[in-house]
């Protein structure tokens, strides 16, 4: 699961973002250009795109509201799965995936950025 590297840092698993938010109902989209992609939040009624993923991050975010950052896949089975902690969110994830993610080195540290969260590697 979670393990210390080097330096007290943890390697945290990243896995991909699209089998969970089609686990969610989401319809993915396949053609686009830039990093992050417009689609349809499956979180509430859209009838115009409110929310974008971006597959090289791995994260999703909806702006009209339902996540106040970009989320990565256990961030999104904590908050609208059955998953209300870690542990739980990460077996589910690996349950959907098939995977046992892959593992990043790395410390999540808040970012001022729009998103919220970013990676220091």
């Amino acid at each position: 699961m979670t393990r210390q590297g080097k330096r007290g840092q943890r390697e945290t698993p990243v896995f991909d973002i699209v089998p969970i938010l089609e686990e969610f109902g989401a319809e993915i989209p396949h053609r686009g250009s830039g990093t992050w992609l417009k689609m349809k939040c499956p979180f509430h009624e859209d009838s115009a795109p409110s929310a974008t993923v971006s597959f090289q991050a791995n994260r999703f975010h909806c702006w009209v509201g339902c996540t106040d950052r970009a989320e990565d896949a256990i961030g999104l089975l904590m908050l609208y799965g059955d998953q209300s902690d870690f542990q739980s969110a990460l077996a589910e994830a690996e349950r959907i995936t098939g995977t046992s993610g892959i593992p990043v080195r790395g410390e999540r540290k808040r970012s001022s950025g729009v998103f919220g969260r970013s990676w220091n590697f």
